[in-house]
């Protein structure tokens, strides 16, 4: 941990001082302090959310340097945070523009940064990226609080398990960025820690508060909720197939009425009306869901039922890091550049990473599943569905994260039950596919 404090403080500064924005040290300095009084009495979860922010910052700032050096701007290119930096602005201002319909995030940002507006003439984009960090932080640390309720084992696993949200490519590219999905993470989270606790009342108000970031992340909560007010189907695990297999049935039926766009925030009035089979189609023809769309747009339905975990663990190949690309800026015109991507370096942390333990996760759905009761079984279920609907529908990266936010679980569940047969094949397994990985990236 004191190495991460001292890489980031290097970086901090040196970005500070290099590039003429020592004001960012302010908000990233006082979030550092508001994590340690946070967390002052739980040295465990104390070292997780200090690990976390040191880790999300050094990403951060390498991610911000990389888009100054080759787009002299500190937007990332692909609109979204620029648009939530807009947002921000005009409710600063005052100018709320009714084409625009805000999230629950850009008023807790413009709020929580308001004081500031009376020392700095002008609040930048920059400055306001320590706040994603500590957002992203929040979320990690209680993912692992959440992941011991349901099974725990001994706490010197805890940092150790936030590296598989730490790691993780979506993860990172959602929490360095100014992008919603770290608030929505947090309220997501607390829903489901209450419902687990049968605190139903405290569940619901915190899944309102995930719908007012975004809808479809609530009404998954809510789902969760249901289950446990109508725990029938997870009596056994028959019904629970009879649930399954339903739900898969209905499934046509619901992508061919459903208004995708009302499920999440709608950007703009051209969007009004979309159904979920319409965009899962463009999504198809288009680059949105990396390497597994071949698996996709097969007409085999064993093909697209293996996207499932080639899609639970993605991305698998590391992408070339010079390139010559779009800059996609919100409000601003579209530019060509040559960028040097950080996104690479991401990547190649996540693959080296998950080709050594993937196999310990899908071990840990083998053992979620012999070894759970009605209450794990409900969240079994979740899991499988929020895997589903993002792997088949929503196809974003950053979407992700609310599956991956189980893989503590999973990696709990393998750790407690584990045998001496199934580490042994679990080790092989996992030299294998390294190896695969390793031919995959250099000849594919």
């Amino acid at each position: 941990m004191r190495i991460f404090l001292f890489i980031s403080i290097l970086l901090i500064s040196g970005l500070a001082f290099y590039t003429n924005t020592i004001d960012i040290i302010f908000p990233w300095g006082f979030f550092l302090f508001i994590l340690r009084v946070v967390y002052r009495n739980q040295l465990d979860y104390r070292k997780v959310a200090f690990v976390s922010y040191l880790y999300f910052s050094i990403m951060g700032v390498l991610a911000y340097v990389s888009y100054i050096l080759f787009a002299s701007l500190s937007f990332a290119p692909f609109v979204d945070d620029g648009y939530y930096y807009y947002n921000i602005q005009t409710i600063w201002s005052g100018n709320i523009n009714n084409d625009i319909n805000y999230t629950l995030y850009e008023f807790v940002v413009a709020i929580v940064y308001a004081p500031l507006l009376l020392v700095f003439k002008n609040i930048e984009h920059y400055m306001l990226l320590p706040f994603n960090w500590f957002l992203g932080t929040i979320f990690v640390t209680e993912s692992i609080r959440f992941a011991w309720k349901i099974v725990p084992i001994k706490n010197s696993k805890k940092v150790f398990c936030s590296f598989f949200i730490l790691l993780n490519y979506s993860c990172v590219d959602a929490f360095v960025h100014l992008y919603r999905d770290s608030l929505m993470l947090i309220f997501y989270v607390i829903s489901l820690s209450f419902i687990l606790k049968k605190q139903y009342v405290k569940g619901i108000m915190a899944s309102l508060l995930t719908s007012l970031v975004r809808g479809a992340n609530g009404m998954l909560a809510l789902l969760y909720l249901l289950f446990n007010m109508i725990p029938f189907f997870f009596s056994n695990r028959r019904r629970m197939i009879i649930l399954v297999c339903g739900t898969l049935l209905l499934f046509p039926y619901v992508i061919n009425r459903i208004d995708y766009n009302k499920l999440g925030r709608i950007s703009s009035n051209d969007q009004s009306s979309v159904t979920i089979k319409s965009r899962i189609e463009n999504m198809k023809n288009g680059e949105g869901a990396g390497g597994v769309l071949n698996l996709l747009r097969s007409s085999n339905p064993v093909m697209n039922f293996v996207a499932l975990p080639v899609y639970m663990i993605s991305p698998l190949k590391v992408r070339n890091a010079i390139n010559i690309s779009e800059y996609k800026t919100y409000n601003q015109n579209v530019k060509t550049i040559f960028r040097l991507k950080i996104e690479s370096l991401w990547e190649f942390i996540h693959v080296i990473f998950y080709s050594c333990f993937s196999v310990s996760l899908f071990c840990g759905i083998y053992y979620w599943l012999k070894n759970s009761d009605k209450n794990t079984l409900m969240l079994f279920f979740l899991f499988f569905i929020s895997l589903a609907l993002i792997t088949f529908i929503s196809m974003q990266t950053r979407h992700k994260i609310i599956f991956i936010m189980f893989f503590p679980v999973l990696y709990n569940y393998f750790y407690k039950y584990k045998s001496l047969r199934s580490v042994f094949l679990s080790k092989i397994m996992s030299y294998v596919f390294i190896v695969l990985l390793l031919v995959y990236n250099i000849l594919m």
